[in-house]
């Protein structure tokens, strides 16, 4: 209903990631069309989060550089904050994306981030029992678990020839 539901998890999923999810229409125009008339140059979006019981805020920053004609390009920063909770403090974490990585993994961010219009028209595509169940179980960690039973099967198969051969 255009009141700005896809435009803010986008923001969240750009906070996080430093990228607007793949079904962003165009991915490169982050600021909007009364902005970019104006030749304003630069967006931030930050966020304050917890991710167990630390709080962090995470800064991005686009630089949009206006060429001749109507070409640009932009450049981007990032910066990750632990939040000290007596002093009030903020501490510059250097390996900000692999603490955002733990608190919520890029490759599952789809399945809690997501445009809710879009999603419905994914439950209604032929596809939907594939994606439905690979997104349940990227959730639940089952990918893990299938890599792991696949090299366990493969260590048996081994250990079978081994002592086959041994005998």
């Amino acid at each position: 209903n255009t009141f700005g539901k896809s435009a803010l998890l986008n923001a969240i999923h750009y906070a996080l990631f430093g990228e607007v999810q793949p079904d962003f229409n165009e991915p490169d125009k982050l600021l909007n069309l009364e902005a970019e008339r104006s030749r304003e140059s630069s967006l931030s979006i930050s966020l304050e989060f917890e991710f167990q019981r630390v709080s962090y805020q995470i800064r991005r920053c686009r630089e949009h550089i206006f060429h001749a004609g109507s070409r640009v390009t932009h450049r981007d920063q990032a910066k990750l904050h632990k939040i000290d909770p007596k002093s009030g403090s903020w501490h510059e974490m250097p390996y900000y994306q692999q603490l955002i990585n733990r608190a919520i993994p890029q490759e599952m961010a789809s399945h809690f981030i997501f445009h809710g219009e879009k999603r419905v028209h994914d439950f209604a595509t032929p596809v939907t029992h594939r994606r439905v169940g690979d997104a349940i179980r990227k959730i639940l960690g089952c990918t893990v678990l299938e890599l792991t039973i696949k090299d366990l099967l493969m260590i048996g198969r081994k250990l079978e020839l081994a002592i086959a051969v041994a005998s």
